[in-house]
């Protein structure tokens, strides 16, 4: 990686709260927190539906990218011209990388109740 790079794009300064209580199954009653693999809260969803994710956490934008020579390799991620060529590899890829993703970081992070 470079010298350069930082390995955060874009940090949450302040709690970031969206109810999705339509979206929950009918049956959820009690909230939970999610850590990650630090023990560090970063997600919780209450018992009305509001999810809130809570200040510092950070994340890099649209992925994969990585970096060769400086040069950055990957998804732009503002005003993407070619979108449906995305959206469509995301669709045709998508579950073949969820499971990958799944395995991969099913050592890493837990669910607790709130």
């Amino acid at each position: 990686m470079s010298r350069f790079a930082v390995r955060w794009i874009f940090l949450l300064d302040s709690d970031y709260r969206y109810n999705v209580g339509r979206h929950l199954p009918a049956h959820w009653r009690e909230g939970s927190a999610f850590l990650d693999r630090k023990g560090h809260r970063r997600l919780e969803i209450h018992s009305n539906g509001d999810v809130v994710v809570l200040a510092g956490y950070a994340w890099d934008g649209c992925t994969p990218k990585f970096c060769i020579a400086d040069i950055v390799f990957g998804i732009p991620d503002d005003r993407f011209a070619p979108k449906w060529v995305y959206f469509v590899a995301v669709r045709a890829f998508g579950a073949l990388f969820r499971r990958f993703t799944h395995w991969k970081r099913s050592y890493a992070g837990k669910r607790t109740a709130l």
